[in-house]
């Protein structure tokens, strides 16, 4: 049909159906066919859809009937169809206002002389008063009366659900597809071999390209045959294993299974199944991940542990061999050393009873009671005597040390306040303070707490480090006794007023070193300091030497605090 013809249809739709019935004009009669609207209106009633007379007389179309539908479907009352057609127009959408204009033109002709008319039914869509979008049918069967009048019957039916529906058909339909096409390419394109085959039977449906290159059995020969046919499984059993794990589960995930390649090759895999419904059959896809180099390396690897622990056994007697023979000689040396010390300590104590028995002789001669032929001087008799006190001090020096070295420091500890042990190693150390008329003041209060030690080690320290200040400092050196608690252990200072000494002197002042022969100690002196930084730190604690800003040196040394 031309455009003319549409839009003269459209101008009559659009001025003969707007005109309501009470409008017409009173002089020309409407005849109207034999209908019994009461029970049409039930019979509409009843139906799911909506129900319309539309009769066309000439160029005039009058809506002779509506059912009640019309309210749930276009959310409009019947009489406002039957007084203005043009509401039902408003509902279409734009475009389709013209495709159902042309359906009318295409149905009848307005050539009085040659009317053809055909039924038609057309589906589109509505935006409702309240903004709802519908999906509606409309299917219409024109009919000519005989007074040449056209009566046109049809139904509306509100198709929307189906609509819905056959798009999220299209939509499933769609995404199906597109997974479909992503597991096709999985499914050739996976570097690991994938198969399809039936659960009972295990015949292959379908292979991938990998499973070829790694059995070097083709598709035309796997697809239609069984695995046990093929002789794929090196063990049927395994099959047997398989097929429980798989009703039992429904999937099983990396199994390590052989197979036999076409070649006769054993390889192993990793093999990951699940069962699936392949067009009403159980089937088994199966993923395999070839693991035999992965096996191989694993294997030398083992082996390289069993050599390794092999070697480190042997390599561990070799050391237990050597560590007796270290044990060995240090055994030796002890021995050594303590015949070398029994000897010079035999020799220097019988130097000392000597001498000790000349000066002795020389006191008596002079009382008057024998004559006496003594002729050495006295100072040099002293320096003797002193050189045989200090090499003896050297050699229970060396032993000591020794004794640390080889072996743990064997202390006898016992919980004891520190202020009590202070005040008996002060009543101890007396006469070496007199010796070297030093002064001593003792600010340690009676406070302090239990610590656990060795008494007599102690003593030790402190006689050593007073002997120091007391060697190497003037007569008349004030010494200074204090302790704080902190971080749970007790800060003891011994401090004095004599000669100092620089920072690196301190840092090294109880290391074990070669005595310099400038330096104002001696080695026995140096040895027993050593040997004091061992007893503090078997204790638990830390020492140290502090040079003074003014004048002195300070001893500083920790005791842990003996907790609950």
């Amino acid at each position: 049909m031309g455009n003319g013809k549409s839009a003269g249809f459209s101008l009559l739709l659009s001025s003969t159906l707007q005109m309501p019935n009470a409008q017409c004009p009173t002089n020309v009669q409407y005849p109207m066919p034999n209908l019994n609207f009461s029970l049409l209106e039930k019979i509409a009633a009843s139906l799911p859809g909506v129900i319309f007379q539309v009769l066309q007389r000439q160029n005039n179309l009058f809506v002779v009937f509506v059912s009640s539908r019309c309210q749930e479907l276009c959310e409009l009352e019947p009489e406002a169809i039957q007084n203005n057609f043009q509401v039902l127009l408003n509902l279409l959408q734009p475009q389709d206002i013209q495709i159902f204009s042309d359906l009318f033109i295409t149905s009848n002709t307005t050539n009085t002389a040659n009317i053809t008319i055909a039924p038609w039914c057309w589906e589109g869509k509505i935006i409702t008063p309240s903004s709802k979008i519908k999906w509606v049918q409309i299917s219409v069967h024109p009919e000519k009366q005989a007074n040449g009048d056209i009566l046109w019957e049809g139904l509306v039916m509100d198709i929307t659900a189906r609509k819905l529906t056959e798009e999220n058909l299209r939509a499933t339909e769609g995404r199906y597809k597109a997974l479909a096409e992503k597991f096709s390419k999985a499914f050739r394109c996976s570097p690991d071999p994938i198969t399809i085959s039936t659960l009972a039977e295990g015949r292959y449906i379908e292979v991938n390209d990998s499973f070829v290159r790694l059995t070097g059995i083709t598709r035309d020969e796997a697809v239609g045959k069984t695995s046990c046919e093929l002789g794929i499984w090196v063990n049927p059993s395994d099959r047997t294993q398989l097929l429980h794990e798989l009703e039992t589960k429904g999937a099983v995930n990396n199994l390590e299974f052989e197979f036999r390649c076409q070649s006769g090759q054993i390889i192993i895999t990793q093999l990951s199944a699940e069962i699936i419904d392949w067009e009403g059959v159980k089937c088994i896809l199966a993923i395999n991940k070839d693991i035999t180099k992965r096996k191989q390396a694993e294997l030398e690897l083992y082996q390289l542990n069993i050599n390794l622990e092999r070697q480190v056994e042997e390599r561990t007697a070799q050391l237990q061999q050597k560590m007796q023979e270290i044990q060995e000689l240090s055994r030796i040396k002890d021995v050594m050393l303590h015949t070398v010390s029994h000897d010079l300590r035999t020799s220097v104590i019988g130097n000392l009873m000597v001498l000790n028995n000349l000066i002795e002789g020389k006191k008596t001669a002079q009382a008057g009671d024998s004559p006496t032929s003594l002729a050495i001087p006295d100072s040099i008799v002293q320096r003797m005597i002193q050189g045989n006190e200090r090499q003896l001090g050297m050699i229970d020096s060396l032993l000591e040390i020794n004794a640390g070295d080889t072996k743990a420091l064997i202390m006898h500890q016992e919980e004891v306040k520190f202020d009590t042990l202070i005040k008996a190693i002060i009543q101890d150390i007396a006469s070496l303070l007199d010796k070297y008329q030093a002064k001593l003041k003792n600010f340690i209060g009676d406070n302090l707490p239990i610590v656990k030690a060795d008494q007599e080690l102690l003593r030790k320290t402190f006689v050593a480090l007073l002997t120091y200040s007391c060697q190497n400092n003037p007569p008349g050196l004030n010494i200074t006794l204090k302790a704080k608690i902190a971080d749970g252990k007790i800060h003891c200072t011994i401090q004095d007023d004599g000669i100092g000494m620089n920072k690196q002197e301190c840092d090294r002042f109880f290391d074990l070193h070669i005595r310099n022969p400038q330096s104002r100690s001696s080695t026995s002196t140096c040895l027993k300091l050593y040997m004091c930084r061992q007893i503090i730190k078997a204790h638990g604690g830390e020492i140290s030497a502090i040079h003074n800003r003014k004048r002195g040196l300070t001893f500083l040394f920790t005791l842990p605090i003996v907790t609950g």
